[in-house]
């Protein structure tokens, strides 16, 4: 069984005003009202419209007010700042009209006016055809291509697609409209763009459109859906939506024979699957679980692959590789320790493609498990350094059974004592990671400040309770003021790719941030350091927003800390800055002295990456299909080959030409394919831009735990250096749902040094 400051200048222009003998009156200024457009036009099937403006002079709490005469649009919307969205009735008619739409605000003392024209209605072989023509073709069981044919050739437009559920969810397709042109607006305010600048360049398509979709779930109906729209998002025509469903998962037979045995509280089972050949996955689940779940095992097994899958894909680890790591091939045999006694479980195996869809029918096995005696092991608890948010405890032992430790806040449990806490939390999944053997000393972090904790400590095995209850009470300190943290840096453990670092606050009730850059690095680039790591976090839904990131991790009092994969021979330093309780920055970047790693020593181990053809993806698609992300560009096949006592090896491809060691050192690139996704497998490929130059590098690691000689090719494409692709031959390709794609990272350390990264197909 397997399982990433500016400064606001004040330029106001100080007008001195010198009056007589009378103290100034306070001057008011006008409001006024700018249009980002006066005059807008809507087809003859109306929809949604949008009116986008800006106030010179806006006063608190007032809100713009809109109206028209004309009977034919009306509903109008003036709830978000700067646009006021409105609703237009179909024309009947062959001609057009017009109507004037009146703006007001501060009850009058601005006004603006806008002309909305609406078409006439074109009539076709007596009737009206849709304004686009959508086909999807090409379905997979996750894949599919969307054909989009406007009849207006001219008229930009959006497509987008959405499963049948979530459309249908919304109710309408002028709510799907709303919701679109809402999330549009959310866009485009995140990345600092205008909404006429964010649909240029990233949402508005002119002309017959063919676009690839991957990342679909099997046996799933969706509707591809497009909408003529304008680059302030007002809608042209009306959505046309095309409904199609994805391929089904082919079954393959598979059974699997269960087995287990009791020994002493462990219990050992077998999985013997009916072909060797299979992947499949099997774990041992409560019967109570099994029997009411919230989703169906198989779903729920899929999207615990899918969440696998995605961290995988931040780390820049294919697919098919993920999964191999999470499945099981042949005989499976394993010694569950942990289960809880007296209680039925399910043994539950199923075949799983490499894709991470279930292709078997489920195969159940039930168990249940003996009852526990009790322990005669003597437990003593010790709790010292009670800081703002831990507590340092250690625990002694007179024999080997297992025991649970954990902390729980008094307030929790307002009308317990310990020992009725104790019967509570008895048997709960969550102890499971709790659950300890032998002596143990170690901080208990993550508390809240002036805050009174229980500390349990008891005799623990298989979900019951063996020994008696041994309890400590304790009160955390007040949060101190981080607005007065001074530090003392210590270093100590100096090697060629790491430190010890020893972080002393004064004073050490402080809340602070601590990590390690290169010297050379200044307070904006520490900045943007940081929000690259809190971006990262918040990318992996690991924090919602800087303040979690840096409430999640930050510290208080002295921290020893042990920073590797640094670079040899490299002048470092470890920044600070105080925090705020509720995860704002309370300090300036305070840095420590400097301090050198020592010169990195070099295996004797070496890489080779035969990179030496590259191919026309147009070609490629052609004989490939599978390969759909070359289109339009070349595609170059990465083989590793390795010599020497070689534990591990990363490669990639990056922007560029980092060929020369003076400008790009080995050490600066080893750090850049070990810390931001460098690929471990055999092969892979890769697509980028005809007219630009990549660079093909590697480099593999010794059993000494040392890396060799870093491997340097590079490459720039042209279309006339691509070899036949009768000489194509194929590679394991990274999984469907991702494609192979050059794109610079949110931070990189020297900015010359920008790795090609696996990107989500759109």
């Amino acid at each position: 069984m397997k399982k990433i400051t500016s400064i606001l200048l004040l330029a106001g222009i100080c007008l001195t005003l010198l009056c007589s003998c009378r103290q100034d009156e306070p001057v008011t200024l006008a409001s006024e009202i700018k249009l980002n457009e006066t005059e807008l036009e809507i087809s003859s099937d109306g929809g949604n419209g949008a009116i986008t403006y800006s106030i010179l002079n806006p006063v608190d709490g007032v809100m713009m007010e809109a109206s028209s005469e004309a009977g034919w649009l009306g509903n109008f919307d003036t709830g978000k700042d700067n646009v006021v969205t409105f609703k237009v009735e179909p024309n009947a008619d062959t001609s057009s009209r017009e109507a004037v739409i009146l703006l007001e605000y501060a009850s009058g003392k601005a006004t603006a006016e806008v002309t909305l024209t609406q078409l006439g209605r074109v009539g076709d072989q007596g009737g009206n055809l849709p304004p686009f023509e959508i086909t999807v073709t090409d379905i997979g069981i996750e894949t599919a291509t969307a054909n989009f044919i406007p009849r207006d050739k001219e008229m930009p437009y959006a497509y987008m697609s959405f499963t049948k559920d979530e459309y249908e969810a919304l109710g309408s397709d002028g709510k799907v409209y709303e919701e679109t042109v809402a999330i549009f607006w959310e866009q485009a305010t995140s990345m600092g763009l205008s909404i006429d600048d964010y649909m240029s360049k990233y949402i508005l398509a002119v002309g017959d459109r063919c676009q690839g979709m991957s990342g679909l779930r099997p046996g799933a109906a969706y509707y591809v859906c497009a909408v003529g729209m304008d680059e302030t998002a007002n809608q042209t025509s009306d959505l046309v939506k095309t409904e199609f469903a994805t391929d089904t998962v082919e079954y393959n037979g598979a059974e699997f024979t269960i087995s287990h045995r009791q020994e002493g509280s462990a219990v050992i089972v077998e999985v013997v699957p009916s072909s060797d050949e299979i992947y499949y996955y099997w774990d041992a689940l409560r019967k109570s679980d099994v029997d009411n779940p919230a989703i169906p095992l198989d779903e729920s097994l899929e999207e615990y692959f899918y969440e696998q899958i995605e961290w995988s894909y931040t780390l820049g680890i294919p697919r098919e590789e993920t999964m191999r790591d999470l499945l099981s091939q042949g005989v499976s045999l394993h010694e569950f320790k942990n289960l809880n006694a007296s209680e039925d479980y399910v043994i539950a195996a199923m075949s799983v493609t490499l894709e991470g869809y279930v292709n078997s029918a489920m195969t159940m096995y039930e168990f249940s498990t003996p009852g526990i005696e009790s322990s005669d092991n003597e437990l003593t608890l010790t709790l010292s350094n009670v800081t703002v948010n831990s507590v340092d405890i250690s625990v002694t032992t007179t024999n080997d059974d297992s025991y649970a430790l954990t902390v729980l806040p008094v307030s929790d449990y307002p009308d317990l004592t310990p020992g009725q806490i104790l019967e509570e939390i008895e048997g709960s999944p969550a102890l499971a990671s709790c659950v300890y053997s032998g002596d143990k000393d170690a901080p208990m972090l993550g508390l809240a400040a002036s805050t009174e904790y229980y500390a349990l400590l008891f005799g623990y095995e298989q979900g019951c309770v063996t020994t008696d209850l041994v309890y400590e009470t304790f009160v955390t300190l007040e949060d101190g003021n981080p607005e007065n943290l001074a530090f003392e840096f210590e270093f100590s453990e100096i090697t060629s790719n790491s430190l010890l670092a020893r972080i002393i606050p004064n004073p050490d009730n402080g809340r602070y941030f601590f990590y390690i850059c290169e010297s050379w690095y200044d307070e904006e680039l520490v900045s943007d350091y940081v929000e690259y790591m809190a971006m990262t976090y918040i990318s992996m839904n690991m924090a919602t927003g800087m303040e979690d990131f840096l409430l999640q991790t930050s510290r208080y009092g002295t921290v020893e800390n042990t920073f590797d994969e640094l670079l040899g021979g490299t002048e470092y330093k470890v920044f600070t800055f105080g925090v705020y309780p509720d995860g704002t920055k309370a300090t300036d970047i305070i840095f420590s002295q400097p301090v050198n790693t020592l010169p990195r020593e070099v295996s004797d181990v070496t890489i080779n990456l035969i990179c030496d053809k590259y191919f026309d993806g147009d070609e490629l698609v052609e004989l490939y299909p599978q390969y759909s992300g070359a289109k339009g560009q070349a595609a170059i096949p990465v083989r590793v080959e390795t010599t020497g006592d070689v534990v591990e090896h990363y490669y990639h491809v990056f922007v560029g030409d980092v060929s020369n060691p003076d400008k790009d050192s080995d050490d600066a690139l080893i750090n850049v394919l070990t810390t931001q996704g460098g690929l471990t497998s055999d092969e892979a490929m890769f697509y980028g831009d005809f007219g630009s130059t990549y660079t093909v590098v590697g480099v593999a690691k010794g059993r000494d735990g040392k890396y060799g000689n870093v491997y340097r090719k590079a490459i720039t494409f042209d279309k006339a250096g691509c070899s036949p692709i009768e000489e194509f031959e194929p590679v394991e390709i990274n999984a469907p749902k991702f494609k192979a794609s050059i794109k610079k990272p949110a931070f990189t350390v020297p900015e010359s040094l920008q790795p090609v990264c696996l990107e989500k197909f759109l």
